[in-house]
């Protein structure tokens, strides 16, 4: 999933899948604090590049 988005990071579609699995994988609660750091901070990210994309299409 990231390597697709990764080659296709303005794919809004695309965003939304790689988006909802990472919450997903969130709220498992399985990670190990650092790798849980890691993937919020790769969560908060996506949810700002969403948010640029949809603030693009709407103007």
């Amino acid at each position: 999933m990231e390597r697709l988005f990764a080659a296709s990071p303005i794919d809004l579609e695309l965003l939304d899948q790689y988006f909802n699995f990472l919450e997903e994988y969130l709220n498992q609660g399985i990670l190990e604090a650092q790798m849980e750091i890691e993937q919020r901070v790769r969560y908060i990210l996506l949810l700002n590049q969403k948010l640029k994309i949809k603030a693009t299409l709407h103007t």
